[in-house]
């Protein structure tokens, strides 16, 4: 589970206004990326769980809200320091049917340290697109406007292209925040690792926060090495939980873990592959 989180000097709580989850089979390699819409009402919760029982009709307010909501009710999931994670991993599995085993937040300024640590990232900008002025963590003044065509983006504006909302709505924010991921993903090669390496410690030591323990590094590692040989960045699919495939208002738990169990488990699935929108 990724969580791009926007605590920051001048913003009460956190908010993870970015829900994607990654699954890779371990076997295959396969790779799909599920983009939850921070809207989402009703966030479901395991029957029996206490979260359950003091939501019994789902979350009672957006999905991006979770975490800092449950983070200051602990005791819903046994008091745990990371409480708040805990309690959108319960969710989110809830929700698509899938377990959740990890989970990685970045909030903004991490993020654009670690885009820059890899010397940036490529994405094909598929229209002309108005800046949302320097985001929390912006290392520089940005542009007015971010031009069509591929473009080579430093952290600062991938951070402030995965956030605009200017141009059209939260449904395409969430697919620019895919392309962001799959452009991460297509940057770490090994001579981005090497030249990189000091500055990427640096960057997730100071602002990225995960359940994955050190002894659990090498399974990851093995898991990275399937989706290269899958394929990599080229043979991502997407799958997008949001219009017009679902009313992040009015959804239905049965559809949306038959969109999902589809996409994950289909040999001819019907998702599109990352590339065709990025």
């Amino acid at each position: 589970l990724l969580l791009g989180g926007d605590a920051g000097p001048g913003r009460r709580g956190l908010r993870t206004d970015s829900i994607i989850v990654v699954s890779i089979d371990s076997v295959t390699g396969d790779t799909v990326i599920i983009s939850i819409p921070r809207n989402l009402e009703r966030m479901p919760f395991p029957e029996g769980t206490a979260l359950a029982e003091r939501y019994p009709d789902g979350f009672t307010d957006l999905a991006n809200a979770v975490w800092t909501r449950v983070d200051q009710t602990r005791e819903l999931v046994g008091g745990v320091d990371d409480a708040g994670s805990q309690a959108i991993k319960l969710g989110i599995s809830q929700l698509l049917g899938i377990p959740i085993h990890n989970y990685v937040l970045v909030d903004m300024a991490g993020f654009v340290d670690v885009v820059d640590a890899l010397g940036g990232i490529d994405i094909n900008v598929t229209k002309r697109m108005p800046t949302p002025g320097n985001p929390q963590g912006a290392k520089h003044d940005l542009p007015e406007f971010i031009e069509a065509g591929q473009q080579h983006m430093d952290g600062t504006l991938a951070l402030a292209y995965s956030r605009t909302r200017s141009a059209d709505s939260d449904t395409h924010r969430m697919a620019r925040q895919q392309c962001v991921l799959g452009g991460i993903a297509g940057a770490f090669t090994p001579m981005a690792l090497v030249f990189g390496f000091t500055e990427l410690v640096s960057a997730f030591g100071n602002a990225v926060h995960t359940d994955i323990s050190r002894s659990e590094l090498d399974d990851f590692a093995q898991l990275i090495d399937r989706f290269l040989e899958a394929g990599g960045k080229s043979a991502i699919r997407a799958l997008h939980l949001g219009r017009p495939l679902v009313d992040p208002y009015r959804w239905r738990l049965a559809e949306v873990r038959a969109l999902v169990t589809e996409t994950i488990t289909s040999t001819t699935p019907n998702a599109p592959l990352l590339e065709e929108h990025c």
